[in-house]
């Protein structure tokens, strides 16, 4: 009786354990499916953490080994902007709202081509990041070539995940600044200072530069280009003359343009002498690098006598007044000024001098008195007896009122002959 007592119980004990352990499957699966899904919110929580999503179902950086199936970054698109340096957009999902200066996250470009890369020395400046949208300001120091691979990857430093993108290049070398030459600028006087900034036929708009010089002054001093890549800036020339150099800088690039700052030259024509209260016409000329100085004004001063204050070059850059003697006899200087420099030249002004010229020949040869008479003492001024036709003077004094002189005339030949006082 006791060992079946004790036989049923242990049947009946193998029975309970068996039911128990029945009924404990379904609650121990139960257990481990929630501590599954459990530490898989945990997962999610900490890529929370990492990329700063407040969204448990997006999805963030492409993982190489994916940490949730299911939860993968992707990059869609990138556009790679016009300046210089370059600012690209990095379009996708998943990115994750982080703030770059956390140190989790980063984006790391790659010319596979040239094995160049936005390492620590080269750098990239992350502008934004959010879940949709990098934008990356590259560094002034990093080039690609059009047709040079380039792989970007947008990179969890946490753990390594890695989402990327493959493209071709964008730029070949920096912008090139070209100036417009500039033949001269007068002294004190402003120019056009034109440029344009470009790189194998792109454009560069909106890009500043900063323009020095070593003489005058420039205005503005920061341009930025058009929508052409052009700048202008107005230059002033120093008062003196000298050759300057202005400076172009943007970033890593710059230019320089040399300047030739001339001073203006006025010369005058040579003037006979003028009979007191005479009036007589001046000419004279502005060059101003070699080259007529046109539409300049003159100013005009004399010792004595009566002319105009100004006068005004022509397209020649010649320029003449009209100058009426004084009624004093002497030597008088006029001068012209231009932008600070002078010209001048002496005008001599004679007493009203009446000369008769006559002419006796002789009957027995071919010889010709010529006789030149003055109405009054020369007082230092030179009676001449002049062949005009050849130009030759026959006979000066410089003390008497009558002056005389023998020719012979030859057969067939005519010759006029003056007499002067000067």
């Amino acid at each position: 009786m006791a060992m079946s007592d004790n036989i049923n119980k242990l049947v009946w004990g193998i029975f309970a354990i068996g039911a128990l352990s029945v009924a404990l499957l379904p609650v121990g699966w139960s257990t481990l499916t929630t501590q599954y899904n459990q530490e898989a919110a945990t997962n999610n929580q900490t890529l929370n953490r990492v990329f700063g999503s407040s969204n448990s179902n997006t999805t963030y950086v492409k993982p190489l080994m994916a940490v949730i199936p299911g939860h993968l970054a992707s990059i869609t698109s990138v556009s790679v902007g016009t300046g210089f340096p370059p600012l690209l957009t990095i379009n996708g999902v998943g990115f994750g709202n982080i703030a770059p200066q956390s140190g989790q996250a980063n984006v790391i470009i790659t010319d596979t081509t040239s094995g160049a890369t936005t390492s620590s020395a080269l750098g990239t400046a992350i502008q934004s990041w959010s879940e949709s949208q990098i934008v990356v300001q590259l560094s002034s120091n990093f080039f690609v070539k059009p047709k040079d691979n380039v792989t970007i990857q947008v990179i969890s430093t946490s753990n390594g995940d890695t989402a990327t993108w493959n493209m071709q290049g964008w730029l070949v070398a920096p912008p090139v600044i070209a100036f417009t030459p500039i033949s001269f600028v007068v002294v004190g006087h402003n120019v056009s200072i034109n440029g344009a900034m470009t790189d194998n036929g792109l454009l560069f708009t909106g890009q500043v530069v900063a323009l020095s010089t070593s003489g005058g002054s420039l205005y503005p001093t920061d341009v930025v280009t058009d929508q052409n890549g052009n700048f202008v800036s107005t230059f002033t020339a120093p008062t003196t003359a000298q050759m300057d150099t202005i400076t172009a800088n943007s970033d890593t690039t710059n230019q320089t343009l040399s300047v030739n700052v001339v001073a203006p030259v006025i010369t005058f024509n040579s003037v006979s002498p003028v009979v007191i209260g005479q009036t007589r016409t001046i000419s004279g000329s502005v060059m101003a690098g070699g080259l007529p100085y046109a539409n300049q004004v003159v100013t005009l001063h004399i010792s004595g006598g009566t002319i105009p204050s100004t006068v005004t070059t022509g397209s020649n850059g010649n320029f003449s007044f009209n100058f009426t003697a004084p009624s004093t006899s002497g030597t008088y200087t006029i001068t012209g000024l231009n932008s600070g420099y002078s010209g001048n030249t002496s005008v001599s002004v004679i007493p009203n001098f009446v000369t008769n010229l006559t002419a006796q020949g002789d009957s027995t040869d071919n010889n010709v008195t010529l006789s030149a008479t003055v109405n009054q003492a020369l007082d230092g001024y030179t009676l001449a007896i002049i062949n005009e036709t050849t130009g030759q003077t026959l006979a000066t004094t410089t003390s008497l009122t009558t002056l005389n002189t023998t020719i012979t005339a030859i057969s067939q030949q005519s010759d006029t002959f003056v007499a002067e006082v000067y």
